[in-house]
């Protein structure tokens, strides 16, 4: 008599990467479009309104068994406008932080994140419970 072990435990890692990985992407993904919606008003007053919102970016990358986002923009001014700077022209201190008011609304990013990772797992036959003990949000 022979005992035969059958294990599908690179399939269910498969699973698991697929589905943090859409999780992930559509959290990055909402966040950007939360961040662009916020910087198509311009800064202070929306008289100096650029194209500057088209620089915001977002990116997803895989290594050492991660799934990482990244959202941030490629532009200097940017980058002023949300930390803070004194004006030349206004002569006061300045700031308009789109991203962080776009990172700072979880409910939206939690909704974006689940609705993209349940999508993925129902391709591998899954269920909307199955992948919410899967991908943890918090």
């Amino acid at each position: 008599m022979s005992v035969r072990y059958v294990t599908n435990l690179v399939a269910g890692e498969a699973l698991i990467h697929a589905v943090a990985k859409a999780a992930i992407t559509g959290a990055v993904m909402y966040v950007d479009a939360q961040a662009k919606n916020e910087a198509r008003g311009g800064f202070k007053s929306g008289a100096f309104v650029t194209r500057g919102w088209q620089s915001i970016t977002w990116a997803v990358s895989e290594g050492r068994g991660m799934v990482t986002g990244f959202v941030g923009s490629t532009e200097k001014h940017f980058m002023f406008w949300e930390m803070g700077h004194h004006n030349a022209w206004t002569r006061q201190f300045e700031q308009n932080r789109w991203l962080t008011r776009a990172f700072q609304n979880k409910a939206g990013i939690q909704t974006a994140a689940r609705t993209a990772a349940v999508q993925v797992g129902a391709t591998f036959g899954l269920g909307a419970r199955a992948v919410g003990r899967m991908v943890k949000l918090g």
